[in-house]
């Protein structure tokens, strides 16, 4: 199984920070997963869009992909990703005039005027990518088909596959959300990839997995874990039962749900990444960032030899366990 992390950070904003981050991360981290906006300054009609600065819009990924070839770093490109309110830029691809007000829904899905656009610049950056030999698989949105976007959803994605993949195999949407969410969504998948062949694409099923958390809600430490691989085990025995090979995109602990601080969170992060490898998960990529899923790059550098060995017997008993006991 693939460990990784996902790629949060602009190296120009912290040149020094950044080189500390990829240090503490490059001997464990056999995946990065890199959302396409990039904070959204690199999106422009052509990728090859020559800035005031000498710049181009190809140059962070092509520079993300030197190092993870040196590294020997698999990297997963994220189809759409979200352009952050903050940026001025989030509109310079294509016509997303039906997010202008009162209609800003640009957080949630990129309207339809756009994805020509999209498509195209997204395409030609991993065409280039491709090149780099690193790119294995091409990730969708993330998506609940319950959320009231569902008939947008559906067109989105219907859109997306019919993309090139050059020769890279595509996963399922992103799912995601609490235990009945989750199940509800996985099942809407299911059938929508059994009977649509315009959603078939799919190889992987993609599932972020985390602990069912309610903001405000206290919950202990060790019923947020239990939570977590209980989720992990769901979803890991119905993707075997279908069929379908696993990866869980997303997967970490908020600091609310491990509030005996960084070492700890750190500690049962390893704990919970041995319990994965007991299952039958092609890949897990940490949630990391710079706000309340942050670890610190020592951290970061500290989970490496938490994880270097196969699981203990006391990993196999935990799953073997719960397994047992799950109640959905």
């Amino acid at each position: 199984m693939k460990i990784g992390i996902n790629h949060m950070l602009l190296p120009e904003a912290d040149p020094v920070f950044y080189e500390q981050w990829w240090d503490s991360i490059k001997s464990w981290a056999k995946l990065i997963r890199v959302d396409t906006h990039m904070d959204a300054y690199a999106w422009r009609k052509d990728i090859f869009t020559v800035f005031s600065d000498g710049t181009s819009p190809i140059d962070k990924f092509m520079s993300l992909a030197n190092r993870c070839t040196s590294d020997k770093i698999d990297i997963d490109f994220i189809r759409d990703g979200t352009p952050p309110a903050t940026s001025s830029h989030w509109n310079t691809v294509g016509d997303w005039s039906s997010c202008l007000p009162p209609n800003t829904w640009r957080e949630a899905k990129v309207p339809r005027e756009a994805w020509a656009s999209v498509n195209t610049w997204i395409n030609n950056a991993a065409k280039i990518l491709s090149q780099s030999g690193r790119m294995v698989r091409w990730q969708p949105n993330n998506e609940q088909f319950f959320r009231a976007k569902d008939q947008h959803t559906y067109a989105r994605l219907r859109n997306i596959y019919i993309q090139p993949s050059y020769g890279h195999r595509w996963t399922s949407p992103v799912l995601w959300g609490k235990r009945d969410q989750l199940l509800q969504s996985i099942a809407e998948w299911e059938t929508l990839h059994h009977y649509d062949a315009g959603v078939s694409r799919a190889s992987y099923l993609a599932v972020n997995i985390y602990p069912d958390w309610t903001p405000g809600v206290t919950v202990d430490t060790a019923s947020n874990v239990k939570r977590q691989v209980e989720n992990l085990i769901l979803v890991s025995d119905w993707a075997s039962a279908q069929g379908y090979q696993l990866i869980i995109p997303e997967f970490g602990f908020h600091v609310n749900q491990v509030p005996e601080g960084e070492a700890k969170r750190v500690e049962l992060t390893a704990f919970v990444i041995q319990c994965m490898k007991t299952l039958p998960i092609d890949s897990a990529t940490l949630y990391w960032d710079s706000g309340d899923y942050n670890i610190s790059n020592a951290g970061l550098a500290a989970l490496a030899p938490q994880i270097a060995s196969a699981p203990s017997a006391e990993h196999y008993a935990y799953v073997a366990n719960l397994r047992e006991q799950i109640v959905v």
